[in-house]
């Protein structure tokens, strides 16, 4: 007996070879999974940025559309006497109807008469009349156009008497309203 358990046993040897095949193989295993990682990372970061630029193409996308749906507005003047004005709007933008629209104007003593759209092939078209009690020289006001989007934009218009008699109007840039010039 005491020879059998001094001498290392066959089986002894054969536990210390397969535990060091094991640790390299766990070595080879973990350096395996290692550069995988590093290529299911590299893999990943290109999905995000491919992710990001096609989000950005859909928002430069939606802006395109929503800018194609701005309406394209003429304006027309006339004058019913010194102290009474009417404008006539139209909308040309066959793609974009306007559904609503309202104005604001911080004059004094005068009043504005707002007139129902009217549509025909797909351009629509609405009139406003201010009338004050005294002569008017100079109004400035804000139009907002709601389209059938639900998309909103703002227009400002400056009018004024010039010396001649003659009076002018000047339409700002047409805005949406999330503050963007639309042009």
């Amino acid at each position: 007996m005491l020879l059998v358990e001094s001498l290392p046993n066959w089986t002894d040897k054969l536990q210390a070879i397969a535990a060091a095949v094991a640790i390299l193989f766990t070595f080879i295993t973990l350096l395996k999974l290692v550069i995988r990682d590093k290529k299911r990372e590299s893999e990943v970061s290109s999905l995000s940025m491919i992710a990001a630029k096609l989000s950005k193409m859909q928002e430069e996308q939606l802006n395109r559309y929503r800018d194609s749906k701005k309406p394209h507005i003429k304006v027309s003047l006339n004058v019913l006497d010194a102290k009474s004005i009417a404008l006539t709007f139209s909308n040309s933008n066959k793609i974009s109807s306007i559904i609503d629209y309202s104005v604001s104007y911080n004059k004094v003593n005068c009043n504005m008469t707002k007139y129902a759209i009217n549509e025909q092939n797909r351009v629509s078209e609405f009139s406003i009349q201010f009338r004050s009690a005294d002569i008017i020289k100079d109004l400035t006001f804000n139009v907002e156009y709601v389209t059938e989007e639900k998309y909103v934009f703002v227009q400002e218009f400056m009018i004024w008497l010039k010396g001649n008699g003659d009076y002018r109007i000047f339409p700002a840039a047409i805005l949406d309203k999330r503050h963007e010039i639309v042009e």
